[in-house]
């Protein structure tokens, strides 16, 4: 791992032929244990070249920057926080809302890691970046299953953390699916030909949306809802 110095060096140069390379060694770097995660984090390049690529205007940059942090979201717990402190998380969910659709899958694997290994105050920072809740709805609806998928569990996620650590604002989260039309997106997703993609979308409608329209309806095939225990934390405020 002596060579890291000098690929934040590269990454930090300024020049394309340098960095594109380098955040490519770096991203593979974190592929690998813990250990060498930490040892990229400890550069201070999350909150230094990594937040400023994320911003440029090279959608390669910005891809290759999606899929090194999804990777260090993949990590301990300690490493999602190093993500959540450098400020990358506006970022990531503003990509997911607003890039094109290769961002989106890269930035939706990035949310998607932060909800399956977070805690729950860690999930919940979704909830306090503007439009968070927002841009996991907005990307229910796309192409890509894996995508719709990875957006459904996260979505999920969010829910039951709110309803498990601070159900007086779980109306409130509830709402701002619904006003950016995720119930919406639910019910059409409800005829999608996907038994994961209609499982998880069941799931959320019985679990949080249920109402009289909408208890009867029936799983298709053999597919079971399950529960999914969530890390239990103290009250927090939005």
């Amino acid at each position: 791992m002596g060579c890291l110095p000098d690929m934040v060096t590269f990454i930090s140069s300024g020049h394309d032929s340098l960095i594109a390379p380098a955040l490519r060694v770096l991203g593979n770097f974190v592929t690998g244990s813990d250990d060498q995660t930490q040892a990229v984090i400890d550069t201070g390049i999350l909150s230094g070249a990594i937040a400023q690529l994320m911003l440029s205007n090279s959608t390669t940059f910005v891809k290759d920057c999606c899929w090194l942090i999804s990777n260090v979201l993949a990590g301990n717990t300690s490493q999602i926080q190093d993500v959540i402190d450098a400020q990358l998380l506006p970022i990531l969910l503003s990509v997911l809302q607003k890039g094109e659709h290769r961002l989106q899958n890269e930035a939706g694997w990035a949310i998607s890691n932060l909800c399956c290994g977070g805690t729950a105050n860690q999930i919940i920072e979704i909830c306090r970046v503007k439009n968070g809740v927002e841009a996991i709805c907005d990307c229910l609806i796309t192409k890509n299953n894996e995508l719709t998928l990875n957006m459904l569990e996260s979505l999920r996620s969010v829910l039951r953390t709110v309803a498990q650590t601070d159900p007086e604002n779980l109306d409130r989260i509830r709402d701002r699916v619904e006003e950016c039309d995720g119930v919406d997106h639910l019910e059409t997703l409800q005829q999608h030909e996907s038994e994961q993609i209609y499982s998880n979308v069941f799931k959320i409608i019985e679990e949080f949306f249920s109402d009289d329209e909408n208890e009867g309806l029936e799983m298709k095939g053999d597919v079971q809802p399950q529960n999914q225990a969530i890390q239990q934390k103290p009250l927090f405020e939005f």
